[in-house]
């Protein structure tokens, strides 16, 4: 009974040091870490697109594509690797997509070494023009803890004096003594090995509340519009604060790399799109659906291992450059108020009067042909967005709904046709507030004008 216990014991040790001794890799970049998702805005195409990174090359790379919008005609997608440091590209990875319903596009792409890789997807669909994104993506090397070796050993020595106890009976006693001596000896360095190696990844506080960020130096801005054939294009080229360089090292917030959202100068007009990344440091997004005027640009970022930040600018679209008809203007917001957003009709409702300095409570509800919908979808992983920009443009705010995450690829909803938003708004004014939700598959922004008192 003796023997045995000491084999289980051996197994114990064995599986607990494996536990404590080896660290999870991740891979570090711009999309990294397991399985990561990117709304993305690729051309006139929205696509939602899912990363499976491995950690460690030779290795094979899953990316699906999924597109967000019915297709009238078949579409081709096809993806080229690239890696930064050798310069060296695969060979054209290509997957057509029937015309009616979208359905998901699979690539397994060989991924020869480690370092940054850029993943060039282009969406085409025959006789309009072709979208581009250029997905960033670092493969991290398998790192083994420097503490894995001697753990090993010292696992074979307790193994070799395991086996003596068992599979040597008649051994002399001065053997006997030796072996449980020596045993209780390499247990004692395994476990201190075991407890040194564990000991960094070991929280006795929960941190996650205030992570430690490296706050790196702000980003600069600069933005233009470009014409091409029929259609104009915003291009945002960001650059690192202190050296001027691209600033290429932007990593997921909220399931984007980039969220714009463009405010027009008289709060009328808002649009929260997701540019694509074409090259180092630059973004681009077609201005398709945004009628002329005089725009304010808030672009929210999130550098690796920094916070996030938000950059502001401006610039101006043309009459000539434009295509659009300018949309609705917000609603005065009351206790109550119905706003018709398509063929939906939406009931926006407040708790009480809006007040500064208060958590202000709005309920929402959307209705198709009187009924209540069945279910909301979750767009960027929430069930809704609400916008906040006070009159003389010193405030503006991003919140929420009063709900959980969700950070699936596959689309997913939940059954009810409310959600709500909590918000304080800083001091009085009349603020323009634009509330977003997607309902099957479609995004309903409802546009509204809220006077807060004191």
């Amino acid at each position: 009974m003796k023997r045995w216990s000491r084999a289980v014991l051996l197994v114990l040790c064995v599986t607990l040091g494996n536990v404590l001794s080896v660290s999870p890799a991740h891979a570090h970049g711009l999309v990294a870490g397991g399985s990561q998702v990117l709304e993305v805005q690729a051309g006139a195409y929205p696509l939602r697109i899912e990363a499976i990174v491995p950690v460690g090359a030779p290795t094979q790379l899953t990316l699906k594509v999924l597109p967000l919008h019915s297709l009238s005609a078949p579409a081709q997608v096809t993806v080229v690797a690239h890696h930064s440091a050798t310069d060296y590209r695969s060979t054209p990875y290509t997957t057509r997509l029937d015309a009616g319903q979208p359905l998901i596009a699979f690539f397994d792409i060989a991924i020869p070494t480690v370092g940054a890789w850029d993943l060039a997807l282009t969406y085409e669909i025959p006789g309009t023009p072709a979208g581009l994104v250029v997905v960033p993506v670092t493969i991290a090397p398998v790192v083994t803890p420097p503490l894995t070796i001697p753990l090993f050993i010292g696992f074979g020595l307790l193994a070799l004096t395991l086996s003596v106890s068992i599979l040597w009976l008649t051994a002399p006693a001065w053997v006997r003594i030796f072996n449980g001596y020596a045993f209780v000896g390499i247990l004692s360095g395994v476990t201190v090995l075991a407890a040194l190696s564990a000991w960094p990844n070991v929280k006795l506080e929960d941190t996650r509340t205030t992570p430690a960020l490296n706050p790196l130096p702000y980003l600069t801005m600069r933005s233009e519009v470009q014409v091409e054939a029929s259609d104009a294009y915003l291009v945002l080229q960001l650059y690192d604060g202190s050296t001027g360089l691209p600033a290429d090292d932007l990593v997921l917030h909220h399931q984007a790399l980039m969220h714009l959202v463009m405010v027009s100068n008289d709060n009328t007009q808002l649009f929260h799109l997701h540019p694509a990344r074409v090259a180092p440091g630059v973004y681009r997004i077609v201005l398709r659906d945004v009628p002329a005027g005089e725009y304010e640009l808030a672009v929210e970022v999130e550098r690796i291992n920094s916070g996030s930040q938000v950059l502001r600018g401006q610039y101006t679209l043309s009459d000539s450059q434009a295509t659009a008809p300018p949309a609705l203007g917000p609603v005065q917001l009351q206790e109550r108020t119905q706003v018709a957003v398509g063929e939906y009709q939406v009931d926006v409702r407040l708790r009480e009067p809006a007040q500064a300095s208060v958590a202000n409570v709005m309920t929402v509800a959307v209705f198709h042909g009187g009924q209540p919908v069945e279910a909301l979808d979750y767009w960027l992983g929430m069930l809704g967005h609400m916008l906040i920009r006070s009159q003389d443009g010193g405030v503006f705010g991003h919140v929420h709904a009063a709900s959980a995450m969700n950070s699936d690829f596959q689309p997913a909803s939940v059954r009810g046709h409310e959600v709500s938003f909590v918000y304080s708004f800083p001091y009085p004014d009349t603020y323009t507030i634009w509330i977003q939700l997607q309902v099957r598959g479609e995004i309903l922004t409802i546009p509204l004008k809220v006077t807060v008192t004191p």
